[in-house]
């Protein structure tokens, strides 16, 4: 699924990971000050025989196209 920003397509992308998530028994929730940018928290609960982990991403790539990089040797 391409987020590139821009456009960024992360409503997308949020709603199917949500989907995802909720299926494989998480607890999710989507918060997002804009409807087209929104944030995905889960929480899969342990048992709290374990430290907490905490695992963190982000959808909004931004593209090389039409950059390009010289190299001096």
């Amino acid at each position: 699924m391409d987020t590139t920003n821009p456009p960024g397509n992360g409503r997308q992308c949020i709603d199917c990971l949500d989907r995802f998530f909720t299926e494989a028994g998480f607890e999710t929730k989507v918060l997002g000050r804009v409807p087209e940018r929104p944030q995905l928290i889960t929480r899969l609960k342990g048992q709290g025989t374990a430290p907490p982990a905490l695992l963190y991403g982000h959808l909004d790539g931004v593209t090389t196209d039409k950059q390009s990089i010289t190299v001096q040797i």
